[in-house]
């Protein structure tokens, strides 16, 4: 059963008792009253009709008289018993029969009295209309606080509850978006401020560990791409140990040949081409065994600005119809190793010339501060999202094979 019901069934069941105990309390109070009536009635009845008797001057027989009187449907009934003078009594005597009221008045001198006897009717009609206006009354009562007290308790603890019984079906269901509005000052308004609190400190937790769901998740994948790395910085290391002699010999053998070649006029193309790609399959061992291996430089205080002009000056004739800028503060001071920087901003410019059409711009904006920033700018396609958090992978290129190999970044 709902609370706003039986809080109507209370109230319907306490003004119905309420209202029953007021109207058996007047319907007896008014049989009261008719009864006392009708005894004062009898009595005013018996002493008229013994005054009238004391003051005649005959001598009738008042049995028959008596008799003879009708007082049509009253209910009223008189008669004379004889046997008592009446001497020492000054007014009538009254009583309430099962069925009927009496009063008695002797006479004096006459050795009787007078009995008037009246019918309980008028009593009993009284009674049935004060139990039946008694129970219109309750049904009344009854309907009209069941009524009231339904639309008070819909108003008042019903609907909150509903509200409230809401608000917690969408905390429990994750849905801390909206708050639930109970105006009450009583004890279910502050049931809803503490519920609204509870969702929106509900909110903030779920959205903290969701930060820290991610942040775990990055520290993961960063594990295993450290993992990864090391796994190919020692693959790269023992590479670059067995590449090493063979291609030493090569190289030697590319230059005695070029040499023998040269003695004797003939073409050496081939021998060149296959001196330079030896070379170029060092400068790759190299670098993986630097990758692997990285050595100590020695790190000291730096103009990051001096260090972008000196890169730019090297690689203008690479650039060639490119223009290279720089802008931004005229000194960038900053701490560390200058030829790893220098490689570093190279390794950039030469990835926006070779991503750039031949009149292409590239711009490097540097700005000082507490950190110095460098940022490398060009005008060319860019690289796509699902691309992005992958440059930095060891022997991932995006360019042509045989012109990077993924190492640069």
């Amino acid at each position: 059963m709902r609370l706003s019901l039986k809080f109507a069934v209370l109230i319907g069941l306490g003004a119905t008792l309420i209202v029953l105990a007021m109207s058996v309390l007047s319907a007896r109070r008014d049989v009261k009253i008719v009864e006392q009536d009708m005894v004062r009635d009898a009595s005013l009845i018996a002493m008229v009709v013994a005054s009238a008797i004391e003051h005649s001057e005959g001598h009738e027989d008042w049995s028959q008289v008596l008799d003879s009187l009708e007082f049509g449907n009253t209910g009223i009934h008189i008669e004379w018993l004889p046997g008592n003078d009446g001497s020492g009594v000054d007014g009538p005597t009254s009583r309430v029969n099962e069925f009927d009221v009496e009063a008695t008045m002797p006479i004096a001198g006459l050795r009787g009295r007078i009995v008037v006897r009246e019918d309980l009717t008028p009593r009993d009609e009284v009674f049935g209309r004060s139990l039946r206006t008694a129970g219109v009354t309750v049904v009344s009562v009854m309907l009209l606080a069941l009524g009231g007290g339904l639309f008070i308790g819909q108003l008042l603890v019903g609907r909150p509850v509903d509200a409230l019984v809401a608000m917690t079906r969408r905390v429990a269901n994750e849905d801390y978006s909206r708050r639930v509005l109970v105006n009450n000052k009583d004890e279910l308004g502050v049931l809803a401020k503490e519920l609204n609190l509870m969702a929106v400190q509900l909110e903030a937790a779920r959205k903290q560990s969701r930060i820290h769901g991610e942040a775990r998740l990055q520290a993961q994948l960063q594990l295993l791409h450290a993992d990864r790395l090391r796994t190919v910085g020692q693959l790269a290391a023992g590479l670059a140990h067995e590449l090493g002699t063979p291609l030493s010999v090569i190289s030697g053998r590319a230059s005695l040949l070029n040499r023998e070649l040269a003695r004797l006029d003939v073409d050496q193309t081939d021998a060149l081409i296959i001196g330079e790609q030896a070379d170029q399959i060092t400068q790759i061992v190299r670098r993986l065994m630097d990758y692997a291996r990285p050595a100590l430089h020695e790190r000291q205080d730096l103009d990051l600005r001096l260090v972008c002009e000196n890169t730019i000056r090297l690689l203008r004739p690479v650039a060639g119809a490119r223009h290279i800028t720089l802008k931004g503060d005229s000194q960038v001071p900053i701490y560390g190793a200058g030829d790893q920087l220098q490689q570093v901003v190279a390794n950039l410019i030469m990835n926006a010339i070779h991503s750039i059409a031949d009149d292409g711009k590239i711009e490097l904006d540097l700005q000082a501060g507490e950190f110095g920033h460098l940022i490398v700018d060009d005008d060319g396609p860019g690289i796509s999202e699902d691309l992005r958090e992958r440059v930095f992978e060891p022997f991932y290129t995006t360019k042509e094979p045989g012109k990077g190999t993924g190492l640069g970044l």
